[in-house]
Parts: structure tokens; sequence; C-alpha cells
């Protein structure tokens, strides 16, 4: 029932939905750049664990921008031909939420979007404890 609800949340913002035993993830592209045969996205990922031994949800979320195809200048970044995958950690002297806070800031220069990254972060916090479920926010 409980990645039921999670399911639901995700699927209110047009997301990707992966479940797996005690788990689950979900993908939404926000952004989307595209010029002669180049494309470069912008992906929010978010991931939810279930840990039945300590009555905890485990949640993470980050954003990173995947691309293909010929680059040139225009696009930021080298001349060349192939696909890229950029991702950004989470640093440990800074909590979770500064961070992702961070990457959307620098993400808002290179496209334009309007999405709320605590939104989700708090509906499902909110799910999880409504389940008497401990909610643990980091990198797992």
């Amino acid at each position: 029932m409980f990645l039921e609800e999670i399911k639901k949340i995700a699927e209110e913002k047009g997301a990707a939905f992966q479940e797996g035993k005690d788990s689950c993830r979900f993908e939404i592209v926000l952004a989307e750049r595209k010029a002669f045969l180049t494309s470069k996205k912008l992906v929010y990922k978010a991931s939810c664990k279930i840990d039945s031994s300590k009555n905890e949800l485990k949640y993470s979320e980050l954003l990173f921008e995947k691309g293909w195809g010929l680059s040139g200048a225009d696009m930021g970044s080298a001349p060349g031909c192939g696909f890229k995958v950029e991702t950004y950690k989470l640093m440990p002297h800074k909590p979770p939420e500064r961070v992702i806070e961070e990457q959307s800031d620098f993400f808002g220069k290179k496209y334009q979007y309007q999405f709320d990254l605590s939104e989700i972060r708090s509906k499902i916090r909110e799910v999880a404890t409504r389940n008497g479920l401990i909610f643990h926010y980091g990198l797992f």
C-alpha cells in the first residue's frame, strides 16, 4: 500500500516509475534543450527504500543532465560526437536539501524550468510518517 501511494505521487508529476522489492524509484524530465543533432535533458531522480528492520524509509534524490549527439559551443561543451551524463553528488558537510537546491540553481542557468524539488520530498515524508516509518534523507 505504501509503494502505491508513492507511485500515485510520481504519476501526478508525470514520472517514469519503477518498483522493486521494498523499493521504488522514479525519474522526471524537467527540461530539454535541442539543437542540430544534439539533445540534452535535465532529469530529476528519486529513490525510496524501506528498511523493515529499522522501520525506516530511506529517500534519495538528485538532478542530472544527460545528452547525446554532436555538440558545439552553443550547447556548452567542446565540439565532438557522443553522449554524456553528468551527476553531482552530495557533500558530506552539507545537508542534502541544500545540495540539491544548489544543483537546481546551477541548472537553472542552463534550462528554463519550474519545479519545486521539496514538494515531492515533503509528500513522501508525509506518506512515510502516516504509515509509521521514520523518514531518512540521504544517499544510499
